[in-house]
């Protein structure tokens, strides 16, 4: 036999198998047309925010749970020294400029007047120090409520040293360094007066 004729017969009956495997796919003349057969849709998958967040791992929530704990202890020792001196200039700097102080008698509203009103209430009663201890905080976006107890230590010269304890939530807009945190709500409620 010819090699011509070989390679011609090899080539026919390669496209016979082909057309043969095509046509025994699964599929029916005309199945594709059909209205009533299932359609098959392809969705990309779901992309859950916990696939592509960034892990908080308890240790990195332990060092920003400090480091917000350390920024509060600083802040409020600023503020003490600010009242302790009426310093109204840093006190203005400690609040947000639509900050609101809220006291047992006053609502002070601006970072103005609500400084102005601590360094009047300091020099009026004589404050020696005001000093906050937080028992603890939460932290939502970029605002951290810190609440706890507040001591308020007064005393005139050749008088007995008087005290005022109470409560207190403070909110706290977080900024970035080099930019200071403010205080965007301020409330505090007096619980009593003792002499020392």
């Amino acid at each position: 036999m010819d090699t011509a004729l070989r390679r011609g017969m090899a080539l026919a009956a390669l496209i016979l198998a082909v057309s043969a495997c095509i046509n025994n796919s699964g599929s029916t003349p005309g199945a594709k047309d059909d209205p009533n057969k299932p359609a098959v849709v392809k969705v990309p998958p779901i992309v859950l925010a916990s696939d592509t967040a960034k892990p908080d791992t308890m240790q990195q929530h332990r060092m920003k749970m400090d480091a917000i704990r350390l920024k509060l202890a600083e802040n409020y020792a600023v503020m003490n020294a600010a009242i302790s001196h009426h310093d109204t200039r840093m006190l203005s700097v400690m609040y947000a400029p639509d900050a609101q102080l809220t006291t047992s008698d006053s609502l002070f509203k601006g970072a103005r007047p609500i400084a102005i009103g601590l360094a009047q209430l300091s020099a009026a009663r004589s404050v020696r120090s005001f000093s906050r201890q937080s028992s603890g905080f939460a932290v939502a976006d970029s605002i951290v409520t810190d609440s706890g107890s507040y001591v308020i230590l007064s005393q005139r010269t050749g008088a007995d040293s008087l005290f005022e304890r109470g409560k207190y939530v403070t909110a706290w807009r977080m900024h970035g360094d080099p930019l200071a945190w403010a205080i965007h709500r301020d409330h505090l409620v007096p619980v009593a007066k003792h002499k020392k």
